[in-house]
């Protein structure tokens, strides 16, 4: 089972995450699991000197992942991946990342009850993948 924390999202008022949304989340990741077999939007990267970046971006192979600015916001998607909201910081190539068996949690949020519409946004903490980057944050900065 997937450890899920709510999170709040917004200093507005924003529907309450109960049980059908963590059944929900819980899905979700199921999904996410199932596929992920490199790097995804939403996971972490640990470069050389420790500094932890999360994804915004992992195109194909053989391209540049982009990594998040302050303010990103992640939305987890029905098949598990996740969308990131904001802007995005130049990256590295995906091919220079390395599994570990570490996680860290990641802030996303999903629609309460999966209804969509504005305002209805209840927000989590999931763990996530990390992955190691031989880079210095100076290279990626």
């Amino acid at each position: 089972m997937t450890h899920i924390t709510p999170t709040p999202v917004s200093a507005f008022h924003t529907p309450t995450f109960d049980a059908d949304d963590a059944v929900i989340v819980e899905t979700r990741m199921l999904a996410r699991a199932a596929y992920q077999s490199g790097p995804l939007v939403g996971d972490w990267v640990r470069l050389d000197d420790g500094e932890l970046r999360q994804l915004a971006y992992t195109g194909p192979a053989g391209d540049k992942t982009k990594f998040t600015a302050p303010g990103c916001e992640f939305y987890l998607e029905s098949n598990g991946a996740m969308s990131c909201r904001g802007d995005w910081r130049r990256g590295v190539p995906l091919d220079i990342l390395r599994a570990t068996d570490a996680t860290h949690p990641g802030v996303a949020y999903i629609f309460h009850h999966n209804r969509w519409r504005s305002g209805n946004e209840v927000g989590f903490a999931v763990d996530l993948r990390v992955w190691q980057c031989p880079w210095l944050r100076t290279a990626v900065a």
